[in-house]
């Protein structure tokens, strides 16, 4: 065994880090990834919640979470039958929203139109949203 192959079993990233995409996971860029699934999930650590809907991805190893404005966002592109996001292609791009007072860096999701796929050919991959960044 080489050491590069000792070092990888001895990494624990994996084993320690969430398998749930958060905010500061993404790039300052937007990142273009494609729904492989849409699942409802109870979280064990709030068993009083009800069930989340979770976005695996083709390209990602980490599932999002949604919450009730990315849900709206992916039911206003896609209408609101899960089944039907399955192969689209999405945007997540990192958001700073405020979360019980504090800014917290969050995930914004958005259809990966036609246009936004121009801006993106455009910009060498870098999608400019509202403005210059």
């Amino acid at each position: 065994m080489n050491d590069t192959q000792q070092h990888d079993e001895d990494d624990v990233t994996d084993e320690i880090s969430s398998p749930y995409l958060k905010g500061v996971d993404l790039p300052n860029t937007p990142t273009r990834a494609t729904i492989k699934v849409v699942t409802l999930e109870s979280f064990p650590n709030s068993p009083d919640d009800p069930p989340k809907r979770v976005v695996a991805f083709y390209e990602l190893k980490k599932r999002l979470i949604c919450n009730k404005t990315q849900l709206r966002s992916l039911a206003e592109a896609f209408g609101p039958s899960t089944a039907g996001w399955r192969s689209k292609e999405v945007l997540l791009e990192r958001m700073m929203v405020t979360y019980a007072g504090k800014p917290v860096v969050s995930i914004h999701i958005s259809p990966a139109s036609a246009k936004t796929q121009a801006a993106a050919d455009d910009s060498n991959g870098d999608v400019v949203f509202g403005g210059a960044r």
